[in-house]
């Protein structure tokens, strides 16, 4: 009525999922799936930004507390990376764990415990 659009730059997900490239879209969709069915919140986004940086500033920009980048080599190896974009070590440096894709449900664990004694 108002011609007004709702802002939803700040839509607060617990996660965005990026794909570093077009083909691993499927393993990011399945990863998002993942969370999902642990109950979070997630962004899946549909094409990655053109830079790395630009997905993490998407992310944040939208108020994610968490970025997980699937990227080839951490695929190859059966993990994907997340960072924590609201959490800091002891160290004052961004949390970031490696976690088995058939661990998503232990995620919250990893990064309290790579906070508490500030592992990467």
């Amino acid at each position: 009525d108002l011609n007004k659009v709702p802002d939803f730059s700040a839509s607060g997900v617990d996660y965005v999922v990026c794909a570093f490239s077009a083909d691993l879209f499927g393993s990011a969709a399945k990863i998002a799936a993942g969370l999902r069915a642990c109950g979070c919140s997630v962004d899946l986004m549909p094409t990655p930004k053109k830079k790395v940086a630009n997905s993490f500033k998407h992310a944040d920009q939208t108020g994610a507390r968490r970025m997980v980048f699937v990227a080839p080599d951490e695929i190859a190896k059966g993990v994907v990376r997340v960072k924590d974009l609201r959490l800091k070590n002891a160290a004052g440096d961004a949390v970031q764990v490696d976690v088995p894709l058939d661990k998503l449900e232990t995620l919250d664990d990893m990064i309290q415990a790579a906070a508490a004694d500030g592992t990467q």
